[in-house]
């Protein structure tokens, strides 16, 4: 009987614990759910895939693909790619897309219309995985791949100086070029000889370009566009080395005025007295040289004859253009070692240690700042402890309080959940109401100009704040590049994304998770 009662006079303990406890439990659960609906909620998107178009059984599209710089790139930065459709069958309206060959990677992409019999040239625009060693090329229309080509790259190291040679003869240029500017302190440098032809039409595609060396090429094969991205390339920071040789001035004519140090207008023969100004003492069998010269306009002479000057450097913006009129290759002086000379002071190794402007390693930091939002912020965190506050209060002690006044604790069951849902409805709509109910598009732009010059490249960051899950169709015009931020890729963190080309440009089908900024750069 003893232990019938002691057990009978436990029971209602038992029950006022076990309730107690459930109501802690309850009052903690309702505390991580305001907290959470207060804050904005940070979770990742998931990464979805576009479907891949199918594949056509028979086309009359022949396509072929050339990278152009040789095929050399940079991850992270802008490549072009030259590619050319024949369509023997019936007329295509379809895109001809890019995409480097790893997996889940980001497609660029232009509109064509071919008809039948048509013959077109394009020039793409793609960025290379940083661990991809190729492009996939494909003309896509109606969700069918009517031609598809990969063109393989080769991606520079990390800090290593690339070199591109256009010359009539670059074989006999490239051996002292390469000891020019191989350095110990940086990975061995990348020396190729292209054609004019190969240089893109926009300078974003230039990244891969520290320095450029000219001889005996007809500079009028350069297009207007390429002309100006050469300008901008060079107040960027990029360094130009013009050449003399066999052709004569003629082939200079289509250079910028303004970048050049002087005008060649004439040949003349160069003293062996006046070339020990630009090349030192010089080897036994040395002979007089031809040498392009003219009078200086601009920047400092290298080597002077008479009045005028057969070489000369000046500086555009952050970048340099030399003009040596004479031949580095002839055999005296090429077989020497004057040449190494000569090419120290046209191309010196320690200026291999300046950054190419054109490519921007981390952006990790502006993303960060993209990612500031006053309208998404925390809400000041007094309100957020009066809040807390007040819900411990009244779940705990003022509840108890007034079911024992009224006689009516039982009651717990009851009032105890519903002020746990009320408070957590009442928290979720001031988190909604704190993150708003529009979508925010935020814009951080970053240009980077050139003293003395009108040059710059400028880049924007776009961040995109979606109260919801949602789907947008992004459009930039001006015909932007549009791209991941470099950081995303570099992490292999990013979202692939659909652009096609144009002006404007459009990305399309953006997606954008419940309370995530999601940012691109154009």
């Amino acid at each position: 009987m003893t232990r019938s009662r002691g057990s009978a006079k436990g029971a209602p303990g038992s029950r006022r614990l076990d309730r107690a406890v459930r109501g802690g439990l309850a009052a903690f659960l309702a505390a991580l759910t305001s907290l959470a609906a207060l804050s904005p909620i940070l979770q990742p998107v998931p990464i979805l895939r576009a479907a891949s178009p199918e594949v056509a059984p028979a086309s009359g599209i022949r396509l072929t693909a050339e990278p152009m710089l040789d095929g050399h790139v940079r991850p992270g930065t802008w490549s072009a790619v030259r590619v050319r459709l024949e369509n023997d069958g019936p007329a295509v309206d379809g895109e001809l897309r890019i995409s480097s060959a790893d997996q889940g990677r980001s497609t660029y992409g232009i509109a064509v219309q071919l008809a039948s019999g048509a013959r077109q040239d394009h020039i793409l625009y793609g960025q290379p995985g940083f661990f991809g060693a190729r492009f996939v090329i494909t003309l896509v229309s109606d969700g069918l791949v009517l031609a598809r080509q990969e063109a393989p790259v080769s991606s520079s190291d990390l800090g290593s100086v690339s070199v591109y040679v256009v010359a009539e003869r670059p074989e006999a240029l490239i051996a002292d070029i390469r000891e020019a500017v191989t350095s110990p302190q940086l990975p061995p440098p990348v020396v190729v000889a292209i054609r004019p032809e190969d240089l893109p039409p926009r300078v974003e595609a230039w990244a891969a370009v520290d320095r450029m060396v000219w001889q005996d090429v007809d500079s009028g094969r350069l297009g207007t566009e390429q002309l100006d991205a050469l300008r901008t390339w060079l107040a960027m920071g990029g360094q130009l080395v013009v050449l003399g040789g066999s052709t004569g001035p003629t082939t200079m004519g289509a250079f910028p005025t303004e970048i050049l140090p002087y005008q060649p207008t004439t040949t003349v023969d160069v003293s062996l007295a006046d070339l020990e100004q630009l090349l030192g003492t010089l080897p036994g069998g040395a002979t007089p040289l031809p040498a392009l010269a003219g009078v200086l306009e601009r920047g400092s002479a290298l080597g002077r004859s008479g009045d005028q000057v057969f070489a000369a450097r000046s500086a555009y913006g952050q970048g340099s253009v030399s003009l040596i009129g004479i031949d580095p290759s002839t055999p005296w002086l090429a077989e020497s070692s004057v040449a190494a000379g000569l090419w120290g002071r046209a191309l010196p190794a320690g200026d291999a240690l300046f950054q190419n402007q054109m490519e921007m390693q981390d952006d990790g930091f502006l993303l960060g700042t993209l990612n500031n939002l006053p309208s998404v912020q925390l809400p000041p965190m007094d309100q957020l402890f009066l809040l807390l506050f007040g819900y411990i209060a009244l779940i705990g002690p003022a509840n108890y309080l007034i079911l024992r006044r009224l006689d009516r604790r039982e009651w717990a069951w009851l009032t105890m959940p519903a002020m746990v849902v009320a408070f957590a409805v009442v928290a979720y709509g001031l988190g909604v109401s704190l993150k708003g109910t529009d979508v925010v598009v935020n814009e951080l732009a970053v240009v980077r100009g050139s003293a003395g010059t009108d040059r710059g490249v400028g880049q924007m960051y776009v961040g995109v704040f979606s109260p919801s899950r949602a789907t947008y169709d992004v459009k930039v015009g001006g015909s932007a590049l549009l791209s991941n931020p470099v950081s995303l890729q570099q992490d292999r963190g990013e979202q692939p994304i659909d652009v096609l080309f144009g002006d404007p440009a459009s990305l399309r089908g953006y997606q954008v998770g419940f309370g995530v900024l999601r940012g691109f750069r154009a």
